[in-house]
């Protein structure tokens, strides 16, 4: 059945000063028509180039706006919330790859949110994590909206892929949070959690470098500066949300590991990280290995140990390392968590992109089915198979925000994944038999 679709864009949820916590926005009634400006950023660099359509357009420090993606018909339906990935620093609702209108189309009501990027959201300050204060004001403003446009505000879903879904991993540590929605998915959430001690020290660099009340570029400058000042102490995002101990208690693994009244669904691509891994190939094993150091000791919070070993123990496959180590293993280690104490499930997105794989953000228009924008359909390899793929994940993605059944078995001690490709399959999952080769964490 055709579903007739209504779109409504640019709706204010809320306002803020500059380092200050977000002012809730009540709905008038109004549709604005168009996009709001997304939050300052960079619209050039390797992060907007490593895959199509993240540069952003319009931008301003005013940029607390949602959109929302009905069916005409919509009556009490699933409602799923998009936060946008970008390591933190880029991306905005408004990328016409994040279109709702075919998730929508199966019976959903769908909304994109802006937040706050960089300095500007993430500063460790009087007012911490004010990107994550932003994202919990846009819920509210759905608890208290949504079914103004025929979505049920006690059926929410999350859905957010990279530094999107490692927003929501934090929000499930965050109490304000708390009753704002129902289910996750987390798509590629990476593993990154910044303590207090890290951030003061980010915060320090930042401070050096400009004022609180500089213009927009310089703070951009300074953000950039501060992070590679302290990049010894992070992993490749160090603007991030902070385990302040205010805002989010304390890190948001524990908190999932002690049993969280939330469905989750988590999953990540075949090979995180190909691309940085193609243009690494002539790094020799020890220098690569130095790579890895640098991108799992803030996930363990230690030492990671000889990883020249490990290199070895893959073979000397640089993507499958980097992917494993920074993103696959964290998310199986919070599947394991996760489903202690709940029913959870996982997938692995396996389609191959001609030369860079099941690339990390690869599985985007797939989940929107938007290969038609941009240079997607060229960058994935669109074809009839593609089209099918997608399909079968929008409804997979729908299936679980109504039902919190995606259609497969739940992981277990088996490790079961849904590994979507051409054709899907459920398997253990591909990262399960490596596992041991990497150290656990410790706690914060």
């Amino acid at each position: 059945m055709v579903r007739l679709m209504r779109s409504f864009r640019g709706i204010r949820y809320a306002t803020a000063e500059r380092f200050n916590p977000p002012v809730p926005m009540p709905w008038d009634g109004a549709d604005p028509g168009a996009f709001g400006p997304s939050a300052p950023q960079r619209t050039a660099g390797p992060l907007v180039e490593a895959v199509p359509g993240m540069a952003v357009g319009e931008m301003d420090e005013d940029c607390l706006t949602l959109n929302v993606w009905a069916p005409e018909d919509a009556d009490g339906l699933p409602v799923m919330v998009w936060i946008y990935g970008g390591a933190y620093i880029i991306g905005g609702s408004s990328l016409p790859t994040y279109d709702g209108s075919k998730l929508a189309a199966e019976g959903l009501v769908v909304v994109s949110i802006n937040y706050r990027l960089g300095a500007l959201g993430y500063l460790l300050g009087e007012h911490a994590n004010l990107a994550v204060q932003d994202q919990v004001a846009a819920l509210r403003w759905v608890r208290d909206h949504i079914a103004s446009f025929g979505g049920d505000p006690g059926l929410v879903t999350l859905f957010g892929e990279s530094a999107g879904a490692g927003s929501i991993l934090h929000l499930l540590g965050v109490p304000a949070a708390d009753g704002l929605y129902r289910r996750a998915i987390l798509q590629s959430p990476g593993g990154e959690v910044v303590l207090r001690p890290q951030a003061e020290q980010l915060a320090e660099a930042f401070a050096k470098r400009t004022s609180l009340d500089a213009d927009v570029e310089s703070i951009l400058d300074a953000q950039e500066g501060a992070g590679q000042d302290v990049a010894h102490l992070f992993g490749a995002m160090p603007w991030a949300p902070v385990v302040d101990g205010e805002v989010l208690p304390a890190d948001p693994r524990d908190r999932v590991a002690a049993g969280i009244d939330v469905d989750l669904m988590i999953g990540s691509t075949g090979c995180e990280l190909q691309q940085y891994a193609i243009a690494m190939a002539e790094l020799p094993p020890d220098a690569f290995a130095e790579v890895i150091r640098h991108l799992v000791k803030p996930i363990l919070h230690r030492d990671p140990g000889p990883l020249v070993t490990l290199v070895e123990a893959y073979g000397g496959d640089y993507g499958a390392v980097m992917s494993d180590a920074a993103m696959a293993v964290p998310a199986v280690r919070l599947l394991d968590a996760a489903a202690a104490n709940r029913t959870t499930y996982s997938y692995v997105f396996d389609w191959q992109s001609p030369g860079v794989g099941a690339c990390h953000a690869s599985d985007l228009p797939f989940t929107f089915g938007t290969f038609d924008v941009d240079t997607w359909a060229d960058f994935v390899g669109a074809d009839a198979d593609a089209e099918a793929l997608s399909a079968r994940m929008r409804q997979a993605w729908a299936r679980f925000a109504r039902t919190g059944d995606p259609g497969w078995p739940a992981w277990n001690a088996d490790r079961q994944a849904m590994v979507f490709g051409r054709t899907d399959e459920v398997r253990q999952h591909p990262t399960a038999a490596r596992l041991h080769l990497h150290p656990e964490r410790e706690s914060a």
